[in-house]
């Protein structure tokens, strides 16, 4: 599988940084990572991280989300998409060799089904590539940070999980918690790579607040920019502070998320 090239300016063209930051440094690890075909892609959302991350139709993408399935479809990256839930996908036992799915498993209520079903569709010897966020993500907010620093551990206890809620994070844990869950399912652990380190994520929760339209613009226009035009005007002062971020914070120590490398035995 072929992959792109300069993921953190293909994303400011199409996202706010905030997304930007993290979501290129996914593409980052990812695209170090061995992707055999058939490929699947759970929880593809609209495709625009694997349209970044690739330089090829990924085999298949499934989410449970109809309108985010069919805007995935104009997207043109995938060679076939399939709106279902992710216990219940219709296709046969060891039809794929590799999967992936991207900040998407803590967004999943019931989520031992799920792993199951990636289990069962995997042949033996496939890799399961998922990224997610560890117990730290909520501790690097700036909320928590303040209130943490100002000696409110009570008051930061409930902000963290206030912060939880409001993102949708139903499973968060550290990365021996992120193992069982995998090893339950029938997963074998290869690797385990953290990023997203304090600082950046500390970054990407400040600049939430300058996302709001383009939440906006996602929610009513079905993408993150209002005009492609009007981004290029100020991309390259956007392009600048993002990387200059990224590569003076991105270290390996305690970072909020994780990426996990793994295999069916």
């Amino acid at each position: 599988m072929r992959f792109n090239q300069n993921f953190l300016h293909r994303y400011l063209r199409q996202a706010p940084m905030a997304l930007a930051i993290e979501r290129s440094l996914e593409c980052e690890l990812l695209s170090q990572q061995s992707f055999v075909r058939p490929i699947l892609d759970l929880g593809c959302g609209d495709g625009l991280f694997a349209s970044i991350l690739f330089a090829e139709n990924v085999d298949t993408g499934i989410d449970a989300d109809r309108e985010e399935v069919e805007r995935a479809r104009r997207c043109g990256t995938y060679k076939e998409l399939i709106t279902c839930g992710g216990d219940r996908i219709p296709k046969d036992d060891e039809s794929y060799n590799t999967a992936f799915s991207n900040s998407v498993l803590e967004h999943i209520p019931d989520l031992d089904p799920v792993l199951r079903e990636v289990n069962r569709l995997l042949a033996p010897g496939g890799r399961f590539y998922v990224t997610v966020p560890t117990d730290r993500f909520e501790f690097y907010s700036a909320g928590a940070r303040l209130l943490h620093g100002l000696g409110l551990n009570g008051l930061a206890k409930r902000y963290r999980a206030l912060y939880n809620r409001i993102w949708r994070h139903y499973n968060v844990y550290d990365k021996a918690g992120w193992q069982a869950r995998f090893q339950m399912a029938g997963f074998k652990v290869v690797d385990v790579h953290s990023y997203d380190p304090p600082a950046i994520c500390l970054i990407n929760d400040l600049l939430v607040p300058l996302a709001l339209p383009s939440l906006l613009f996602k929610k009513i226009l079905h993408r993150w920019i209002i005009s492609a035009t009007l981004r290029r005007l100020y991309l390259g002062a956007v392009y600048g502070f993002a990387r200059w971020a990224t590569r003076r914070f991105d270290t390996d120590q305690g970072g909020g998320l994780i990426l996990f490398h793994l295999t069916k035995p």
